[in-house]
């Protein structure tokens, strides 16, 4: 129980530094960032309701690993941190996602993921305009 306290916590953590540090980028950097964001959960939205759980689940690995390598790539390109563009709009797919799997599969609880959704949520919010969040939601998952 409390290991499960603790990744919880440190997802927590890691979600409001990645979000906190996307927030501090110029506005294009921030928008490009929270668009892939939407995207991704859109995305994830649609196959939840599409796919059986363990589909849904491998769905969620595959997202979490193509964000790792995005991420990676960053790395080798020169980023040192969360604070470069790239490593972060790859980071915060990557910290979402592994975290919605991770409550699925109870190696963090449900209200840990909940904060980390809650934090990506009000970064889109303050980056996109209502519309463009609706319209991302209306598409079936392609904003």
């Amino acid at each position: 129980m409390f290991a499960k306290w603790m990744r919880g916590n440190a997802a927590r953590k890691l979600a409001a530094s990645t979000f906190g540090a996307a927030k501090q980028m110029y506005r294009p950097q921030r928008e490009e960032i929270a668009r892939g964001l939407l995207r991704s959960m859109c995305e994830a939205h649609t196959a939840y309701e599409r796919l059986s759980p363990e589909d849904f689940d491998d769905f969620l690995i595959q997202v979490t690993e193509a964000a790792l390598q995005r991420r990676h790539l960053a790395l080798k390109k020169g980023a040192t941190s969360e604070r470069h563009p790239g490593w972060n709009a790859a980071h915060s797919v990557e910290i979402w996602a592994s975290c919605r799997l991770g409550a699925r599969r109870r190696l963090i609880s449900n209200k840990a993921f909940d904060d980390v959704d809650k934090l990506a949520f009000e970064f889109i919010r303050e980056t996109l305009s209502t519309e463009e969040c609706m319209a991302a939601f209306a598409s079936d998952g392609s904003p």
